[in-house]
């Protein structure tokens, strides 16, 4: 097989990064960068998660929204004006566009 599985990918990192640098390090596997960041985070330290696309709204739902990256403090307090505290409802949010 020429391409192996995203989670073969992922334990192969995780193992390399162990046996040449001595360190454990958190992966995140899901269908864009953004999610792959939040994925790692989520189980720091030495953690692998794999968020598949059928899952994302699901992991996401009860999120709070500065779980996501590039939401800091004073965009989370912005959001909690507008009465979003989580990822869910971030995402129900209308758009003005």
């Amino acid at each position: 097989m020429m391409f192996k599985s995203p989670l073969h990918i992922a334990q192969s990192i995780k193992s390399r990064v162990l046996e040449r640098e001595g360190l454990t390090c958190s992966v995140g596997v899901a269908p864009n960068k953004l999610l792959a960041k939040l994925g790692s985070r989520l189980r720091k330290p030495d953690g692998l998660v794999m968020i598949p696309k059928e899952e994302v709204n699901g992991v996401l739902e009860d999120l709070p929204a500065s779980s996501l990256f590039g939401i800091g403090p004073k965009l989370e307090e912005g959001l909690k004006l507008l009465g979003i505290f989580t990822c869910g409802q971030l995402g129900d949010f209308p758009s003005p566009f």
